[in-house]
Protein backbone atom coordinates (compact mmCIF):
# COMPACT_ATOMS: atom_id res chain seq x y z
CA UNK A 1 0.00 0.00 0.00
CA UNK A 2 2.06 3.29 -1.10
CA UNK A 3 1.89 5.49 1.83
CA UNK A 4 0.35 8.72 1.52
CA UNK A 5 2.33 11.49 0.11
CA UNK A 6 1.85 15.69 0.65
CA UNK A 7 1.18 17.33 -2.04
CA UNK A 8 4.35 19.53 -2.40
CA UNK A 9 6.15 16.27 -3.11
CA UNK A 10 4.97 15.95 -7.37
CA UNK A 11 8.05 14.68 -7.87
CA UNK A 12 8.23 11.88 -5.22
CA UNK A 13 4.77 11.01 -5.30
CA UNK A 14 5.09 10.76 -9.73
CA UNK A 15 7.82 8.71 -9.29
CA UNK A 16 7.23 6.24 -6.57
CA UNK A 17 3.64 5.75 -7.28
CA UNK A 18 4.32 5.57 -11.11
CA UNK A 19 7.21 2.35 -9.60
CA UNK A 20 4.63 0.45 -7.09
CA UNK A 21 1.53 0.90 -8.84
CA UNK A 22 1.70 1.09 -12.61
CA UNK A 23 5.48 -0.24 -13.73
CA UNK A 24 5.83 -3.12 -11.27
CA UNK A 25 4.10 -6.40 -13.12
CA UNK A 26 1.46 -8.56 -11.26
CA UNK A 27 3.96 -10.94 -9.94
CA UNK A 28 6.49 -8.42 -8.80
CA UNK A 29 4.56 -6.42 -7.35
CA UNK A 30 5.24 -6.01 -2.98
CA UNK A 31 3.11 -7.77 -0.98
CA UNK A 32 -0.24 -5.92 0.53
CA UNK A 33 0.36 -5.01 3.56
CA UNK A 34 -1.94 -6.96 6.22
CA UNK A 35 -4.66 -4.89 7.84
CA UNK A 36 -3.38 -4.20 11.68
CA UNK A 37 -6.08 -5.06 14.18
CA UNK A 38 -7.79 -2.76 17.20
CA UNK A 39 -5.20 -3.03 19.57
CA UNK A 40 -2.22 -2.34 17.22
CA UNK A 41 -3.14 0.89 14.86
CA UNK A 42 -0.90 0.95 11.51
CA UNK A 43 1.98 3.80 12.02
CA UNK A 44 2.11 6.10 9.32
CA UNK A 45 5.05 6.65 7.15
CA UNK A 46 5.53 10.33 5.78
CA UNK A 47 7.67 10.17 2.63
CA UNK A 48 7.03 13.75 1.98
CA UNK A 49 9.65 16.48 1.02
CA UNK A 50 9.98 19.92 1.62
CA UNK A 51 10.16 22.67 -1.00
CA UNK A 52 13.61 22.96 -0.91
CA UNK A 53 14.04 19.11 -1.01
CA UNK A 54 11.78 18.92 -4.22
CA UNK A 55 13.72 21.40 -5.62
CA UNK A 56 17.06 19.46 -5.19
CA UNK A 57 15.24 16.38 -5.78
CA UNK A 58 13.89 17.89 -9.70
CA UNK A 59 17.43 19.80 -10.10
CA UNK A 60 18.30 18.31 -13.70
CA UNK A 61 22.57 19.09 -14.06
CA UNK A 62 24.59 16.61 -13.27
CA UNK A 63 26.00 17.26 -10.22
CA UNK A 64 24.12 19.03 -7.55
CA UNK A 65 25.01 20.05 -4.08
CA UNK A 66 22.55 20.10 -1.17
CA UNK A 67 24.14 21.76 1.78
CA UNK A 68 23.93 24.41 4.44
CA UNK A 69 22.59 24.51 7.62
CA UNK A 70 22.32 22.10 10.36
CA UNK A 71 19.09 19.63 10.59
CA UNK A 72 18.24 20.95 6.87
CA UNK A 73 16.88 17.32 6.35
CA UNK A 74 20.00 16.81 4.22
CA UNK A 75 20.22 13.04 4.91
CA UNK A 76 16.86 12.29 4.42
CA UNK A 77 16.61 14.04 1.20
CA UNK A 78 19.28 12.35 -0.30
CA UNK A 79 17.87 8.55 0.92
CA UNK A 80 15.05 9.72 -0.81
CA UNK A 81 16.55 10.76 -3.89
CA UNK A 82 18.49 7.28 -4.14
CA UNK A 83 15.34 5.16 -3.72
CA UNK A 84 13.53 6.70 -6.77
CA UNK A 85 16.43 6.40 -9.09
CA UNK A 86 16.72 3.02 -8.17
CA UNK A 87 12.86 2.49 -8.27
CA UNK A 88 12.23 4.48 -11.39
CA UNK A 89 15.44 3.04 -13.72
CA UNK A 90 15.25 -1.09 -14.40
CA UNK A 91 18.55 -2.50 -14.03
CA UNK A 92 19.98 1.04 -12.13
CA UNK A 93 23.20 0.60 -10.18
CA UNK A 94 23.67 2.97 -7.88
CA UNK A 95 26.21 4.25 -5.31
CA UNK A 96 25.57 5.73 -1.77
CA UNK A 97 28.33 6.18 0.28
CA UNK A 98 30.41 8.61 2.84
CA UNK A 99 33.82 9.02 3.49
CA UNK A 100 33.86 6.25 6.57
CA UNK A 101 31.66 3.31 6.35
CA UNK A 102 31.13 2.99 10.06
CA UNK A 103 29.73 6.45 9.56
CA UNK A 104 27.38 5.53 6.54
CA UNK A 105 26.42 2.38 8.87
CA UNK A 106 25.36 4.27 11.96
CA UNK A 107 23.67 6.90 10.56
CA UNK A 108 23.29 7.08 7.08
CA UNK A 109 21.81 3.67 6.84
CA UNK A 110 19.50 4.48 9.74
CA UNK A 111 18.26 7.30 8.42
CA UNK A 112 17.69 4.96 4.90
CA UNK A 113 15.52 2.77 6.88
CA UNK A 114 13.64 5.45 8.61
CA UNK A 115 12.80 7.18 5.35
CA UNK A 116 12.24 4.30 2.77
CA UNK A 117 9.60 1.91 3.83
CA UNK A 118 10.30 -1.69 4.35
CA UNK A 119 8.41 -3.62 2.16
CA UNK A 120 10.26 -2.05 -0.94
CA UNK A 121 13.65 -3.09 -0.17
CA UNK A 122 16.16 -5.60 0.88
CA UNK A 123 19.22 -4.76 2.60
CA UNK A 124 22.21 -7.19 2.92
CA UNK A 125 24.62 -5.68 5.30
CA UNK A 126 27.57 -7.95 5.07
CA UNK A 127 27.76 -7.36 0.97
CA UNK A 128 26.85 -3.69 1.93
CA UNK A 129 23.94 -3.98 -1.33
CA UNK A 130 20.25 -2.73 -0.89
CA UNK A 131 17.99 -4.49 -3.74
CA UNK A 132 15.32 -2.76 -5.08
CA UNK A 133 13.14 -6.21 -6.09
CA UNK A 134 10.79 -4.71 -8.57
CA UNK A 135 12.77 -2.85 -10.26
CA UNK A 136 15.26 -4.90 -10.23
CA UNK A 137 18.33 -2.77 -9.20
CA UNK A 138 21.20 -2.17 -6.95
CA UNK A 139 22.59 -0.06 -4.69
CA UNK A 140 25.79 -0.81 -3.41
CA UNK A 141 26.45 1.32 0.11
CA UNK A 142 30.07 2.51 2.09
CA UNK A 143 32.88 4.00 3.06
CA UNK A 144 35.32 5.20 0.93
CA UNK A 145 37.84 4.47 3.51
CA UNK A 146 37.35 0.85 2.34
CA UNK A 147 40.44 -0.05 0.74
CA UNK A 148 38.37 -3.35 -1.44
CA UNK A 149 35.96 -0.82 -2.07
CA UNK A 150 37.90 1.89 -3.75
CA UNK A 151 39.95 -0.95 -5.61
CA UNK A 152 36.53 -1.78 -7.05
CA UNK A 153 36.07 1.88 -8.55
CA UNK A 154 38.45 1.16 -10.81
CA UNK A 155 35.91 -1.04 -12.81
CA UNK A 156 32.86 0.01 -11.13
CA UNK A 157 29.92 1.86 -13.60
CA UNK A 158 26.92 3.41 -11.67
CA UNK A 159 24.42 5.69 -12.84
CA UNK A 160 23.75 7.45 -10.09
CA UNK A 161 25.63 7.96 -7.13
CA UNK A 162 24.49 9.74 -3.61
CA UNK A 163 27.27 11.29 -1.23
CA UNK A 164 26.51 12.32 2.46
CA UNK A 165 28.39 14.82 4.17
CA UNK A 166 30.59 15.26 1.47
CA UNK A 167 32.41 18.01 3.57
CA UNK A 168 34.33 14.88 4.86
CA UNK A 169 35.42 13.39 1.24
CA UNK A 170 38.59 14.88 -0.57
CA UNK A 171 38.85 16.52 -4.20
CA UNK A 172 40.56 13.42 -5.49
CA UNK A 173 38.24 11.23 -4.06
CA UNK A 174 35.02 13.49 -5.43
CA UNK A 175 36.94 12.63 -8.87
CA UNK A 176 37.33 9.06 -8.78
CA UNK A 177 33.35 8.70 -8.39
CA UNK A 178 32.58 10.93 -10.81
CA UNK A 179 34.53 8.38 -13.17
CA UNK A 180 32.32 5.58 -12.22
CA UNK A 181 29.16 7.34 -13.37
CA UNK A 182 28.98 5.35 -17.00
CA UNK A 183 26.66 2.61 -16.07
CA UNK A 184 24.03 1.89 -19.02
CA UNK A 185 20.52 0.83 -18.52
CA UNK A 186 19.38 -2.62 -19.94
CA UNK A 187 17.26 -2.22 -23.20
CA UNK A 188 18.85 0.77 -23.95
CA UNK A 189 16.67 2.99 -21.68
CA UNK A 190 17.63 6.27 -21.65
CA UNK A 191 19.13 7.80 -18.27
CA UNK A 192 20.36 10.99 -17.38
CA UNK A 193 23.61 10.25 -15.42
CA UNK A 194 24.10 12.09 -12.09
CA UNK A 195 25.40 12.83 -8.97
CA UNK A 196 23.58 14.23 -5.56
CA UNK A 197 26.39 15.50 -2.76
CA UNK A 198 24.97 17.23 0.89
CA UNK A 199 27.40 18.99 3.17
CA UNK A 200 27.21 21.16 6.35
CA UNK A 201 29.25 24.35 5.36
CA UNK A 202 33.17 23.88 5.91
CA UNK A 203 36.57 25.41 4.78
CA UNK A 204 37.12 22.70 1.96
CA UNK A 205 36.91 22.39 -2.29
CA UNK A 206 32.90 22.04 -2.06
CA UNK A 207 32.98 26.03 -1.19
CA UNK A 208 35.20 26.68 -4.45
CA UNK A 209 33.94 24.24 -6.75
CA UNK A 210 29.71 24.49 -5.93
CA UNK A 211 29.80 28.13 -4.71
CA UNK A 212 32.34 30.54 -6.19
CA UNK A 213 32.93 29.28 -9.33
CA UNK A 214 30.81 26.27 -10.43
CA UNK A 215 30.87 25.23 -13.79
CA UNK A 216 28.00 24.15 -16.28
CA UNK A 217 26.53 21.47 -14.49
CA UNK A 218 26.78 22.02 -11.51
CA UNK A 219 24.30 23.48 -9.14
CA UNK A 220 24.40 25.06 -4.99
CA UNK A 221 21.11 24.75 -3.31
CA UNK A 222 20.76 25.55 0.26
CA UNK A 223 19.20 24.17 2.81
CA UNK A 224 18.11 25.48 6.58
CA UNK A 225 16.27 24.06 9.49
CA UNK A 226 13.21 25.85 8.35
CA UNK A 227 12.86 23.32 5.52
CA UNK A 228 12.51 20.58 7.69
CA UNK A 229 9.47 20.36 9.82
CA UNK A 230 10.07 17.26 11.79
CA UNK A 231 12.56 19.02 13.68
CA UNK A 232 11.71 20.02 17.68
CA UNK A 233 10.50 23.44 18.35
CA UNK A 234 13.74 24.79 20.36
CA UNK A 235 16.16 23.31 17.68
CA UNK A 236 16.98 26.67 16.53
CA UNK A 237 16.95 28.47 19.83
CA UNK A 238 18.87 25.20 21.17
CA UNK A 239 21.56 26.12 18.54
CA UNK A 240 21.77 29.67 19.23
CA UNK A 241 22.65 28.78 22.68
CA UNK A 242 25.36 26.16 22.12
CA UNK A 243 27.14 28.43 19.63
CA UNK A 244 26.62 31.89 21.31
CA UNK A 245 30.08 32.60 21.54
CA UNK A 246 31.04 31.57 17.65
CA UNK A 247 28.92 33.56 15.52
CA UNK A 248 30.74 32.52 12.22
CA UNK A 249 29.35 28.63 13.05
CA UNK A 250 26.47 30.20 13.89
CA UNK A 251 25.78 31.29 10.68
CA UNK A 252 26.79 28.23 9.09
CA UNK A 253 24.78 25.95 11.33
CA UNK A 254 21.84 28.25 11.18
CA UNK A 255 21.86 29.85 7.70
CA UNK A 256 23.86 27.31 5.99
CA UNK A 257 25.90 30.19 5.34
CA UNK A 258 30.14 29.19 3.88
CA UNK A 259 31.26 32.83 4.60
CA UNK A 260 34.19 33.91 6.91
CA UNK A 261 34.59 30.18 7.98
CA UNK A 262 38.79 30.47 8.25
CA UNK A 263 39.51 29.85 11.38
CA UNK A 264 36.77 29.05 13.24
CA UNK A 265 37.23 25.12 13.64
CA UNK A 266 39.84 26.33 16.01
CA UNK A 267 38.96 25.14 19.27
CA UNK A 268 40.22 28.28 21.33
CA UNK A 269 40.35 31.34 19.16
CA UNK A 270 43.13 33.63 19.22
CA UNK A 271 41.11 36.93 20.41
CA UNK A 272 40.25 34.87 23.53
CA UNK A 273 43.35 34.23 24.11
CA UNK A 274 44.98 37.52 23.65
CA UNK A 275 42.35 38.79 25.91
CA UNK A 276 43.61 35.83 28.64
CA UNK A 277 47.23 37.18 28.62
CA UNK A 278 45.88 40.55 29.84
CA UNK A 279 43.57 39.12 32.78
CA UNK A 280 44.63 39.24 36.15
CA UNK A 281 43.66 36.69 38.74
CA UNK A 282 42.27 38.10 42.11
CA UNK A 283 41.14 36.85 44.97
CA UNK A 284 41.33 33.94 47.49
CA UNK A 285 42.34 30.60 46.17
CA UNK A 286 39.73 28.27 46.47
CA UNK A 287 40.74 25.30 44.22
CA UNK A 288 44.09 24.22 43.79
CA UNK A 289 45.90 21.03 41.93
CA UNK A 290 48.47 19.22 40.06
CA UNK A 291 48.06 18.50 36.45
CA UNK A 292 50.50 16.32 34.96
CA UNK A 293 50.29 15.05 31.15
CA UNK A 294 53.33 12.08 31.44
CA UNK A 295 55.33 11.69 27.95
CA UNK A 296 57.99 9.44 26.93
CA UNK A 297 61.38 10.89 25.33
CA UNK A 298 61.33 13.43 22.84
CA UNK A 299 58.19 15.28 24.38
CA UNK A 300 58.06 17.35 27.31
CA UNK A 301 56.45 15.97 30.75
CA UNK A 302 54.34 19.08 31.77
CA UNK A 303 53.73 20.03 35.31
CA UNK A 304 51.49 22.71 36.60
CA UNK A 305 49.57 23.96 39.26
CA UNK A 306 46.53 25.24 38.56
CA UNK A 307 44.25 27.63 40.61
CA UNK A 308 40.64 28.92 40.45
CA UNK A 309 40.05 32.16 42.77
CA UNK A 310 36.98 33.61 42.26
CA UNK A 311 35.55 32.67 38.65
CA UNK A 312 38.90 33.04 37.31
CA UNK A 313 41.48 29.67 36.33
CA UNK A 314 44.84 30.03 35.60
CA UNK A 315 48.32 28.36 35.79
CA UNK A 316 49.92 29.62 39.21
CA UNK A 317 53.28 27.22 38.65
CA UNK A 318 55.24 24.41 36.72
CA UNK A 319 57.06 21.79 37.31
CA UNK A 320 59.14 20.17 34.09
CA UNK A 321 60.11 16.37 34.74
CA UNK A 322 63.40 15.34 33.42
CA UNK A 323 62.28 11.28 31.60
CA UNK A 324 62.04 9.26 34.57
CA UNK A 325 60.48 6.02 35.29
CA UNK A 326 56.81 6.28 35.97
CA UNK A 327 57.63 5.26 39.53
CA UNK A 328 60.27 7.89 40.19
CA UNK A 329 57.57 10.55 38.26
CA UNK A 330 55.24 9.38 40.81
CA UNK A 331 57.23 10.46 43.56
CA UNK A 332 57.94 13.43 42.22
CA UNK A 333 54.21 14.38 41.68
CA UNK A 334 53.48 13.60 45.02
CA UNK A 335 56.20 16.10 46.35
CA UNK A 336 55.27 18.72 44.65
CA UNK A 337 51.75 18.61 45.34
CA UNK A 338 52.48 17.90 49.20
CA UNK A 339 55.03 21.30 49.12
CA UNK A 340 52.29 23.47 46.97
CA UNK A 341 48.92 22.05 49.31
CA UNK A 342 47.12 21.00 46.27
CA UNK A 343 43.86 19.06 46.41
CA UNK A 344 44.93 16.46 44.48
CA UNK A 345 47.12 14.91 41.45
CA UNK A 346 45.12 15.32 37.72
CA UNK A 347 47.17 12.91 35.56
CA UNK A 348 46.71 11.34 31.90
CA UNK A 349 46.69 7.81 32.64
CA UNK A 350 46.81 6.63 28.42
CA UNK A 351 50.41 4.90 27.84
CA UNK A 352 53.00 5.88 30.51
CA UNK A 353 50.19 7.80 32.58
CA UNK A 354 48.96 4.30 33.84
CA UNK A 355 52.52 3.68 35.44
CA UNK A 356 52.83 7.05 37.00
CA UNK A 357 48.95 6.24 38.15
CA UNK A 358 50.34 3.03 39.85
CA UNK A 359 53.01 4.57 41.74
CA UNK A 360 50.43 7.63 43.20
CA UNK A 361 48.05 5.00 44.16
CA UNK A 362 51.31 3.48 46.21
CA UNK A 363 51.67 6.67 47.74
CA UNK A 364 48.27 6.62 48.75
CA UNK A 365 47.89 9.87 46.85
CA UNK A 366 43.80 10.70 45.42
CA UNK A 367 44.11 11.10 41.79
CA UNK A 368 41.66 12.20 39.37
CA UNK A 369 42.61 9.78 36.52
CA UNK A 370 41.87 11.29 32.99
CA UNK A 371 41.66 9.48 29.64
CA UNK A 372 40.97 11.43 26.97
CA UNK A 373 40.03 8.63 24.57
CA UNK A 374 37.23 7.42 26.74
CA UNK A 375 33.56 8.59 27.06
CA UNK A 376 32.69 12.09 27.61
CA UNK A 377 31.23 12.71 31.37
CA UNK A 378 28.56 15.19 30.14
CA UNK A 379 26.90 16.00 27.18
CA UNK A 380 25.66 19.26 25.82
CA UNK A 381 22.21 19.88 24.78
CA UNK A 382 22.98 20.79 21.70
CA UNK A 383 26.92 19.89 21.15
CA UNK A 384 27.83 16.17 21.44
CA UNK A 385 31.26 15.32 22.46
CA UNK A 386 32.93 12.14 20.19
CA UNK A 387 35.15 11.92 23.99
CA UNK A 388 36.23 13.32 27.06
CA UNK A 389 38.91 14.99 25.37
CA UNK A 390 36.64 17.09 22.72
CA UNK A 391 34.51 17.57 26.10
CA UNK A 392 37.59 18.84 27.80
CA UNK A 393 38.53 21.46 25.17
CA UNK A 394 35.14 22.82 24.18
CA UNK A 395 34.90 23.18 28.22
CA UNK A 396 38.11 25.02 28.14
CA UNK A 397 36.71 27.23 24.99
CA UNK A 398 33.99 28.00 27.06
CA UNK A 399 35.89 29.44 30.15
CA UNK A 400 38.20 31.73 27.40
CA UNK A 401 34.89 32.64 25.66
CA UNK A 402 33.28 33.68 28.95
CA UNK A 403 36.89 35.56 29.83
CA UNK A 404 37.31 33.19 32.60
CA UNK A 405 40.99 32.16 31.89
CA UNK A 406 44.42 34.18 33.05
CA UNK A 407 47.09 33.13 30.78
CA UNK A 408 50.78 33.88 31.52
CA UNK A 409 51.91 36.78 29.34
CA UNK A 410 55.20 35.69 28.53
CA UNK A 411 54.37 31.90 27.84
CA UNK A 412 54.65 31.84 24.64
CA UNK A 413 54.93 28.80 23.69
CA UNK A 414 51.53 28.07 25.82
CA UNK A 415 49.68 30.48 23.80
CA UNK A 416 50.32 29.20 20.65
CA UNK A 417 49.73 25.62 21.41
CA UNK A 418 46.19 26.70 22.91
CA UNK A 419 45.51 28.47 19.46
CA UNK A 420 46.56 26.05 16.65
CA UNK A 421 44.19 23.12 18.10
CA UNK A 422 41.09 22.33 15.48
CA UNK A 423 37.89 20.53 15.79
CA UNK A 424 37.35 18.14 13.02
CA UNK A 425 34.08 16.75 11.49
CA UNK A 426 33.42 13.04 12.37
CA UNK A 427 30.10 12.44 10.33
CA UNK A 428 28.51 11.48 13.11
CA UNK A 429 27.12 15.61 14.51
CA UNK A 430 29.85 14.79 16.94
CA UNK A 431 32.77 16.89 18.17
CA UNK A 432 36.44 15.73 17.61
CA UNK A 433 39.99 17.70 18.34
CA UNK A 434 42.46 17.36 15.84
CA UNK A 435 44.74 13.86 16.73
CA UNK A 436 47.91 15.34 18.31
CA UNK A 437 50.21 13.81 15.86
CA UNK A 438 48.37 15.88 13.19
CA UNK A 439 48.99 18.82 15.64
CA UNK A 440 52.72 18.22 15.96
CA UNK A 441 53.36 17.68 12.08
CA UNK A 442 51.72 21.53 12.46
CA UNK A 443 54.29 22.71 15.21
CA UNK A 444 56.75 20.84 14.42
CA UNK A 445 56.54 19.57 18.39
CA UNK A 446 53.51 18.03 20.59
CA UNK A 447 50.84 20.47 22.25
CA UNK A 448 52.30 18.95 25.83
CA UNK A 449 51.32 22.74 27.66
CA UNK A 450 48.27 22.91 25.91
CA UNK A 451 47.00 19.67 26.68
CA UNK A 452 48.31 19.84 30.36
CA UNK A 453 46.68 23.04 31.05
CA UNK A 454 42.99 21.99 29.23
CA UNK A 455 43.21 19.37 31.84
CA UNK A 456 43.88 21.18 34.62
CA UNK A 457 40.85 23.35 33.19
CA UNK A 458 38.57 20.21 33.59
CA UNK A 459 40.18 18.66 36.54
CA UNK A 460 39.60 22.14 38.73
CA UNK A 461 35.96 22.42 37.97
CA UNK A 462 35.60 18.90 39.75
CA UNK A 463 37.65 19.61 43.21
CA UNK A 464 35.08 20.64 45.53
CA UNK A 465 36.12 24.04 47.33
CA UNK A 466 38.03 25.07 50.16
CA UNK A 467 35.82 26.92 52.45
CA UNK A 468 38.35 29.75 54.83
CA UNK A 469 39.26 27.84 57.42
CA UNK A 470 39.78 24.59 55.97
CA UNK A 471 41.79 27.13 53.82
CA UNK A 472 44.02 28.44 56.51
CA UNK A 473 44.80 24.40 58.11
CA UNK A 474 45.59 23.15 54.58
CA UNK A 475 48.09 25.97 54.01
CA UNK A 476 49.46 26.79 57.35
CA UNK A 477 51.47 23.63 57.99
CA UNK A 478 54.12 22.47 55.69
CA UNK A 479 56.30 20.49 57.92
CA UNK A 480 56.95 17.12 56.01
CA UNK A 481 56.20 18.20 52.31
CA UNK A 482 59.49 17.79 50.86
CA UNK A 483 60.80 21.19 50.22
CA UNK A 484 63.98 21.61 47.42
CA UNK A 485 66.91 21.77 49.61
CA UNK A 486 67.85 24.28 46.67
CA UNK A 487 64.69 25.94 45.21
CA UNK A 488 65.16 27.43 41.80
CA UNK A 489 62.66 30.24 40.04
CA UNK A 490 62.44 27.66 37.57
CA UNK A 491 62.24 24.63 38.43
CA UNK A 492 63.51 21.90 36.19
CA UNK A 493 63.72 18.18 38.09
CA UNK A 494 67.06 16.21 36.72
CA UNK A 495 68.39 13.37 38.34
CA UNK A 496 70.91 15.29 40.54
CA UNK A 497 67.92 17.04 42.55
CA UNK A 498 67.35 16.27 46.41
CA UNK A 499 63.89 16.32 47.65
CA UNK A 500 64.05 15.58 52.00
CA UNK A 501 62.84 12.51 53.18
CA UNK A 502 62.44 11.03 49.46
CA UNK A 503 65.88 9.88 48.81
CA UNK A 504 65.71 10.80 45.25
Amino acid sequence: MTPKLDKRTKAYRDSVRGVVQEQVPQEEKPRQEVKPNKEKPKKVVSLALSEKQQEAFEAEEKEVLYGGAKGGGKSWFLCVWMFVKAATHRGNKLFFCRKRSVDFTNTTLETWKKAIPANLYRINEQKKKIYIPFSKSVIDFGGLDDPQLVQSMNSAEYAHIGVDQAEEVGRDQYAMLLGTLRHKLPDNQPVTRQIRLTANPAQCWLKDYFLLNPEPGTRYIQALPTDNPELPEDYVDGLRRAFKHRPALLEAYLHGSWDDLSGNDTCIRGTWIEEAKKKKARGTVTKRIVVNDPAITGDQNICFLMEQAGEIFYKADELIIEHKRPLETAALLSSYRKRKNAQLIALDVIGIGQGVYDGLLQLEEQVLAINSSSKPTSQHNQVKYQNLRAQMWWEAAEKFADSKVCLPPDDWELAKQLGVVRFEPTGTGKLLVQDKAEIKKELGNSPDRADAFVMGLYALDYVQPLDHTEYENKTSDKVGYGILVEPQQELYVGAGDDYSGYNL
